[in-house]
């Protein structure tokens, strides 16, 4: 079992905006703390990626091709149970079913990158 303090927390981040995924992870680089290990723009290599790196953060969109965000949040939230699972969606009514789905953090796309970073730490400072 991995230290829920790790540190640099090693993320994944996994969104079909390549726009918002290269700034996401732009910031990540830059951020003392975090360490971007892989990046995904669809859910099925979501699922494979996060499976073979075992991430401490998973920066999830929900809306994505091949496989929904939700379903690859179901499908790893039980092989991955000390991982934070950030759901990021710009759809609010989304927030729900993503915690009944597994989801440690709920975010919108409007959401500042340092705000998201915030909510990570303080998650796995209350695992």
């Amino acid at each position: 079992m991995r230290a829920s303090s790790s540190f640099p927390r090693r993320v994944v981040v996994v969104d079909d905006s390549a726009l918002f995924r290269d700034l996401l992870v732009e910031f990540l680089d830059e951020e003392e703390g975090f360490a971007v290990v892989g990046t995904a723009d669809d859910g099925a290599a979501a699922e494979a990626l996060i499976d073979l790196t075992d991430p401490d953060v998973v920066i999830l969109d929900v809306h994505l091709p091949t496989v929904c965000g939700l379903d690859v949040l179901e499908h790893t939230r039980g092989r991955h149970s000390d991982t934070v699972f950030v759901v990021n969606s710009s759809d609010d009514a989304i927030e729900q079913e993503a915690v009944r789905r597994g989801a440690d953090v709920c975010v919108d796309k409007t959401t500042p990158f340092d705000e998201i970073c915030d909510a990570i730490v303080h998650a796995q400072d209350h695992d």
